[in-house]
């Protein structure tokens, strides 16, 4: 029933999709003027409420699935819960709003907590305000009142909160065709490119053999040959490894041992001497440690690019605090210009690229090793004036921080 057109923004759908939904149950000044009425007399309640939710949460299985970070994170989450309690009987129920409850929502999708939990969650919210709403003790007119804005309020948050699994969802689709589409052109142009490369590729070797008197020129010519050969090869191989199932070998390793390797090839691939800031070096994951160098550097490559040679790469090592502790985040930053704004949602899909002369096969490979650790990569705030990309890994325990990767 409640649309807005996708081309726009996130924040303006949700935006266009809370003014209507406001519209559609009359919420209204009386029902905010009832919530800010009732909002300090219910303060009392809201640890009760708060420690009642994540006592039901902790008892199924599905719903602690999304929470990996154990007590440190169950405390951080109970303190979200609190603040959200705050902000739903202060409001102002504006834009702003609107946008830091998508955020929790799409927060939900991020952490893969199953929708109907989700659901659920909301409606043992709604019962326990009403029947808190009920104790007071108001006259039948104000607690009417009161009840009534808590449930539409509630059925707001509910369906912003849909909203974002139905983002999610739509992305996923529109993702899947795009790769679909993708992966059909890419195994029919491959095969038909890999006969005539390798061809190309051994008559050169033959060739260069069999020229005992060539001169330079006639060398560095074939030698040319070899080298775009080579390149053609490595983007067919990657084109390929987007679209088809990779092994996949996940072990505990050090967290500062694969930073200090990237970092390391870097310098030996390209001169360029990265700033290394491991602010733990016992963190350890739990990756697959040569797909996690092939992201890391790739990462790096395209940091030392934005940059130049005189800029400034970093690479960060950290727990993750926004994930509760659970993650450690490998964070690639240059002192470059940054990713355009018009092509950031769409900067890892493949054949999508910032470079004159790249094909974009380089961050969409990186997603899918990443996610196949499982991890996330995505575009975030840098520590320098350009890009930012946080490679997000799943935490484990503790290692010895100079024992490095796992072979």
């Amino acid at each position: 029933m409640f649309s807005a057109p996708s081309v726009l923004p996130p924040h303006h759908v949700m935006f266009i999709l809370f003014d209507e939904i406001k519209a559609y149950v009359r919420f209204g000044s009386e029902d905010e003027e009832a919530l800010r009425a009732i909002g300090p007399r219910l303060r009392p309640a809201f640890d009760g409420i708060v420690e009642a939710f994540y006592q039901r949460a902790t008892e199924h299985a599905g719903a602690m699935a999304a929470m990996t970070g154990g007590v440190t994170q169950l405390q951080r989450l109970k303190g979200a819960l609190r603040a959200w309690l705050e902000r739903f009987f202060s409001g102002p129920w504006d834009a702003a709003y609107a946008e830091q409850r998508a955020r929790i929502g799409r927060r939900h999708v991020e952490v893969k907590l199953p929708q109907h939990y989700m659901l659920t969650s909301m409606n043992l919210i709604r019962q326990q305000l009403t029947d808190q709403v009920y104790t007071l003790g108001e006259p039948p007119g104000r607690t009417g009142a009161a009840v009534r804005a808590v449930n539409k309020l509630c059925d707001i948050e509910l369906a912003i909160m849909l909203h974002t699994y139905r983002e999610d969802s739509e992305r996923r689709a529109q993702r899947q065709e795009r790769l679909a589409t993708f992966g059909e052109m890419t195994s029919a142009v491959c095969h038909e490119l890999r006969n005539p490369l390798g061809v190309i590729g051994s008559s050169t070797f033959i060739l260069r053999r069999r020229l005992t008197g060539a001169g330079p020129a006639e060398l560095e010519h074939l030698e040319r040959v070899q080298r775009q050969v080579r390149r053609a090869t490595c983007i067919i191989n990657n084109m390929l490894d987007i679209v088809r199932s990779t092994p996949h070998n996940p072990q505990t390793i050090s967290a500062m041992g694969l930073a200090e390797a990237a970092a390391e090839q870097l310098l030996e691939d390209r001169g360029f001497r990265v700033e290394l800031l491991v602010r733990d070096p016992s963190l350890a994951v739990v990756a697959d440690s040569a797909q996690v160098l092939q992201v890391l550097a790739n990462l790096l490559g395209n940091a030392v690019d934005a940059a130049g040679p005189d800029g400034t790469v970093r690479l960060s090592m950290f727990p993750h605090p926004a994930e509760g502790g659970d993650h450690v985040r490998f964070l690639v930053s240059d002192s470059g210009q940054g990713v355009d704004a018009a092509i950031a949602s769409r900067i890892f899909e493949p054949l999508v690229t910032t470079k004159e002369t790249g094909i974009g096969l380089g961050l969409a490979l990186s997603r899918k090793l990443a996610e196949q650790q499982p991890g996330i990569l995505e575009l975030v705030p840098g520590e320098l004036s350009g890009a930012g990309f946080g490679l997000d890994l799943p935490r484990a325990r503790p290692v010895d921080g100079s024992a490095g990767t796992s072979a």
